[in-house]
């Protein structure tokens, strides 16, 4: 999937692995990128941000946002 399509609802689902610094995505339950090294990240994840990057005229909705931890 290289780009979204207006008025279609995609289920994200993203993982960030903090023993060994590496990160994945999954849009619609297929892998879209995995294990993107983030070992050069000298800071702790105290957030979390959500944007569609689009500019003033758009709306972006998000619905079903979860944030958890695995041990």
């Amino acid at each position: 999937m290289t780009e979204w399509q207006p008025d279609v609802w995609y289920k994200v689902k993203m993982k960030f692995d903090t023993v060994n610094k590496k990160g994945s995505a999954w849009i619609n339950d297929s892998l879209f990128v995995a294990n993107v090294d983030l070992s050069g990240a000298t800071f702790l994840y105290k957030t979390l941000y959500i944007s569609s990057e689009n500019d003033t005229h758009t709306r972006s909705w998000f619905d079903d946002v979860k944030v958890w931890y695995e041990e």
